[in-house]
């Protein structure tokens, strides 16, 4: 697994501030065993995605980013299939929305949480593995491109 100190992409054109989370740059791993997979593995949909080898409850990776503060939308590409687990994330570890990953198999799915209220400064984001559908086997969850996109 390789670290690399977290890298953001933004920019700031008034109301239309756009921030890309790089998933492969993250700052730390609070719980779990999170890894960075590329074209060798035959799930793999994007060109690089990240997901919780362990595929257990509470697994955690954190990222750090600057906002300039206002009310933000937040996306994330993932995979949805029978053994993904809830997206809860988190803005300096408090829960501002959920995206559930389970479902039939299904490649390149796009979550979305609206209306995060995020005041100016460096803020840790955090994906957290709270949950699951009472359904699903597992935790797993396998994650790519994220990002925010202010809307006021």
């Amino acid at each position: 697994m390789k670290k690399v100190t977290s890298q953001v992409m933004s920019s700031n054109i008034g109301l239309y501030e756009h921030i890309n989370i790089n998933q492969y740059c993250y700052s730390g791993v609070t719980a779990g065993t999170w890894v960075t997979v590329g074209a060798t593995l035959a799930e793999q949909t994007m060109n690089e995605f990240m997901y919780n080898s362990s595929g257990a409850q509470n697994n955690q990776i954190d990222y750090k980013s600057y906002f300039t503060g206002g009310t933000y939308s937040f996306r994330v590409k993932f995979d949805r299939n029978t053994d993904r687990g809830i997206i809860t994330l988190l803005v300096d570890g408090s829960s501002v929305g959920t995206v559930d990953t389970y479902g039939t198999s299904a490649r390149n799915q796009l979550g979305t949480i609206t209306g995060i209220s995020i005041p100016a400064g460096a803020h840790t984001i955090s994906l957290k593995v709270e949950s699951k559908n009472a359904s699903s086997s597992a935790y797993y969850v396998v994650y790519g491109m994220m990002g925010f996109w202010r809307t006021a």
